[in-house]
């Protein structure tokens, strides 16, 4: 273990029952927006709780404001405070565009921000973690394999500048998961009105 894996945390979706299920509306699917290449002029992305209907019949009582950071498979949706803060810090590597969020209650929210990420960063020691790779049958041409425990590369984070690794998605394995700097973690996840969950990489 290195010193890095106490300085940085994976960002997940938060526990919480109530916590809505970001889902575009049709519209805003049709733009392929995950892909990075929505037009910087073009109207704003669209969601809304795509387990609605499910938390209404499991008597799951949804949330009287949506949460400022919503986590939406592997991108964020965040209040326009939290953008800002984002690119005050020069956070790098980061696809933005404005987006609405239609709560529960049909309240139109129009101050979110779709962040989406424009590469992975492949920042993990192949000796050090745990992998499949390292596994007797394990196919040493697969360029993802599935890691169980990570070890951070110290080399490759020391000479990287601190605002192109403050937040990125972990690249170079299987569901590489969405990672945070320790400097930005309140940002992210402070308040009461977030909906991602951070664990620790020397926790994980």
């Amino acid at each position: 273990m290195t010193a890095f894996e106490k300085e940085y945390y994976f960002l997940r979706r938060g526990r919480n029952a109530s916590l809505p299920y970001p889902t575009a509306f049709h519209e805003t699917h049709e733009r392929e927006y995950w892909r990075g290449k929505v037009a910087p002029d073009s109207a704003p992305l669209a969601f809304y709780n795509g387990e609605k209907r499910g938390h209404r019949k499991e008597g799951i009582k949804p949330m009287l404001v949506p949460p400022d950071v919503m986590y939406d498979a592997g991108n964020l949706i965040v209040r326009n405070h939290v953008r800002e803060a984002l690119l005050e810090r020069k956070v790098t590597g980061l696809s933005m565009h404005p987006a609405w969020w239609v709560h529960d209650d049909k309240s139109l929210y129009e101050d979110y921000c779709y962040v989406g990420f424009q590469k992975k960063f492949d920042c993990w020691d192949r000796e050090l973690s745990e992998h499949s790779g390292q596994e007797e049958d394990a196919d040493p041409t697969d360029p993802e394999p599935i890691v169980s425990s990570f070890c951070l590369n110290t080399q490759l984070l020391e000479r990287t500048p601190l605002h192109e690794r403050l937040l990125f998605v972990m690249g170079g394995c299987f569901a590489g998961d969405l990672v945070c700097h320790e400097s930005i973690l309140q940002l992210l996840q402070g308040g009461e009105h977030s909906g991602i969950r951070a664990t620790l990489i020397a926790d994980d």
